[in-house]
């Protein structure tokens, strides 16, 4: 409910500052600025419902979603940029269709389970839930700051080609992420179950993913070129020395 109310404020000043005739809207479509608002509530349920997952220690049902929606991301991606030529737009539908049935089975999970509903916001709960979560806005916030902060400043001094590019360099490079998130989701519930949290086991983990990023990166370097051209197309080469 918080969550929806939040959206709803986010979407609107979304809205008053494409009325502005900024020359960051006029990158891309007023379309995909759009989608872009209302991948606002998804975003913030997607990343809602695994903190609540971890609270309850379900962190098999976590796993199984998580790698569900990765792989139904990546085909609906392909069906309706590859094969239907929707571009970027396409791109931005499947992540919202994909984000819209992970939430959806989130919801039925937890209230078959916990007996979850919708309830009345009060200022009370958003006194004790301001409390709570600023501490981990700001840390959240500077984080998704410091990975699109790029893409933002590029805006208003460069092509909309060129942007572009640099998003896709961003977001490959950005697949990598994949081995700590699973190796994250394996390592939740055995730390979770004990008290002094097994730090020599964490920081073994830290170290493999490390590794495995590092050599993948390395890799990725090495054969970018020929991946580019399988991947994407030669039109896309320009994204390698990025």
């Amino acid at each position: 409910t918080y969550a929806a109310a939040g959206s709803l404020l986010a979407v609107s000043f979304g809205i008053i500052m494409m009325q502005m005739n900024l020359s960051f809207f006029t990158k891309a479509s007023e379309e995909s600025f759009y989608l872009a608002l209302l991948y606002i509530p998804i975003s913030m349920l997607t990343s809602f419902f695994p903190i609540l997952l971890i609270g309850l220690r379900q962190f098999k049902w976590m796993a199984i979603l998580s790698i569900l929606q990765s792989v139904v991301q990546l085909v609906g991606i392909v069906f309706l940029v590859w094969i239907f030529g929707l571009g970027v737009n396409g791109a931005m539908i499947a992540v919202l269709l994909v984000g819209l049935i992970v939430i959806s089975l989130n919801f039925i999970f937890l209230r078959k389970k916990y007996g979850l509903a919708l309830i009345w916001p009060s200022i009370n709960h958003l006194h004790v839930i301001f409390l709570y979560g600023i501490r981990y806005y700001f840390a959240r916030f500077s984080n998704i700051l410091n990975f699109r902060i790029g893409t933002i400043i590029l805006a208003f001094f460069v092509s909309p080609s060129e942007i572009g590019f640099f998003a896709v360099a961003t977001q490959l490079m950005a697949y990598v992420i994949v081995i700590p998130d699973v190796v994250s989701n394996v390592l939740m519930p055995r730390v979770a179950v004990d008290s002094n949290g097994r730090a020599s086991l964490v920081a073994q983990s830290v170290r493999l993913s490390g590794t495995a990023c590092g050599a993948i990166i390395i890799m990725l370097l090495l054969i970018s070129k020929p991946l580019v051209r399988i991947l994407l197309s030669p039109a896309f080469l320009p994204i390698v020395p990025l």
